[in-house]
């Protein structure tokens, strides 16, 4: 991590914010990604609050979820869940005209309430998330928001920023699943008391 962290360019952030700024630069290979991390007041806090409660984690890919440190959710406490794998999520996606991410977001809505939701992949699931939000179906402890792409990223990340919601973000079109799972794993080893 040193090496990492040596690569961080000057930013306004707090130690732990930092640390999960060498976490992305470590996992990407890419020292200008933090200068796209926004984090809401207090994000860092209620995130690790959250993890050393055993809060559940919701994600919205395979992908996010093959990035994540099993071991540090486990020995947290912490269940992970992806939205994908919601019973119905295919059949509901086409039944709605909307993505599968989506419709598994949706149809996750009893597993939200609570939970830390990890969206790195699909910004049609962040966007599901922000209306189960709006109509105050669910209310996740936070949400990391970092989907990739050219359609929607963009738009759907700022839209979370403009909620009360406790969020991390990589802002405009870059993110993905590895550096979303990334940031969640920093997260987990502030949880963890693990050396920064």
């Amino acid at each position: 991590m040193t090496i990492a962290r040596s690569l961080l360019p000057p930013l306004p952030f707090t130690e732990d914010e930092k640390h999960i700024a060498s976490h992305l630069i470590r996992a990407t290979g890419d020292p200008s990604l933090p200068l796209l991390l926004r984090f809401s007041k207090d994000a860092v806090n209620v995130g690790v609050e959250a993890l050393k409660q055993g809060v559940t984690i919701v994600v919205d890919s395979h992908v996010v979820l093959g990035g994540l440190d099993r071991h540090a959710a486990e020995a947290l406490g912490c269940r992970c869940l992806c939205v994908l794998d919601a019973p119905g999520a295919p059949q509901e996606a086409k039944r709605r005209g909307v993505s599968w991410s989506a419709a598994g977001m949706l149809l996750s809505q009893g597993q939200i309430d609570g939970a830390i939701v990890v969206v790195g992949t699909a910004p049609t699931a962040l966007l599901a998330l922000l209306d189960l939000w709006d109509g105050g179906m669910a209310q996740p402890r936070l949400v990391i928001g970092a989907p990739v792409g050219l359609v929607l990223a963009a738009e759907a990340k700022g839209e979370l920023m403009q909620r009360s919601i406790p969020y991390i973000v990589i802002a405009g079109a870059r993110g993905g699943g590895g550096p979303t799972a990334a940031i969640l794993n920093a997260l987990m080893d502030l949880a963890l008391g693990k050396d920064r």
